[in-house]
């Protein structure tokens, strides 16, 4: 099981009273946030020799997905 995108979107324009933007949004998102897994490798799909190659199954010297949090403010005029 595996949570690989979150995405959070709020509306904040009736909570910043702003003659000069019609609309003010805040969104957060993260990326391979979280991975339950009973596989004893670092990430069940991950591969050595990456994804266009026939040698699925190589399982060492490999790196764990990385996790990554961003923050957005959208301004509409």
């Amino acid at each position: 099981l595996r949570l690989r995108t979150l995405n959070l979107n709020y509306d904040m324009t009736s909570l910043v009273k702003n003659d000069f933007f019609d609309k003010i949004s805040l969104t957060l998102t993260g990326n391979n946030l979280w991975l339950d897994t009973a596989y004893t490798g670092v990430d069940p799909e991950s591969s050595l020799t990456g994804a266009g190659s026939n040698a699925q199954g190589v399982d060492y010297f490999n790196n764990p997905g990385t996790k990554s949090y961003g923050l957005g403010i959208n301004l509409t005029f």
